[in-house]
């Protein structure tokens, strides 16, 4: 009986971030944009800590990272399955489904 109410549960959250919309920083930290793409060659933030430079998020290397690769690689999978824009909302679901399991 839990178990078919947590698979509800998830079932319906599943359902609802299907229907929300992609923001934020998404795209910015994907693709990503020239003031996160330090980030992204500095993973520990030493030249930010060595040379004083300046820019957006120097600990945030491991999370951009696994945005990148999940944003990158869940999508193309999904092609298979449905179209190119519904891809990224189903891959929007599954990862949200997935942090609240």
């Amino acid at each position: 009986m839990l178990v078919a109410f947590v698979a509800l549960d998830l079932a319906f959250t599943c359902w609802q971030s299907y229907q929300m919309p992609l923001d934020g920083d998404l795209v910015a930290i994907v693709l990503p944009a020239p003031w996160y793409a330090p980030v992204l060659h500095d993973p520990f933030g030493w030249a930010a800590l060595t040379k004083h430079e300046v820019y957006a998020a120097p600990n945030r290397f491991f999370a951009h990272a696994a945005m990148g690769s999940y944003w990158k690689t869940v999508p193309r999978l999904l092609h298979s399955i449905t179209n190119p824009i519904s891809s990224l909302y189903a891959a929007s679901a599954l990862f949200t489904s997935a942090v609240q399991a």
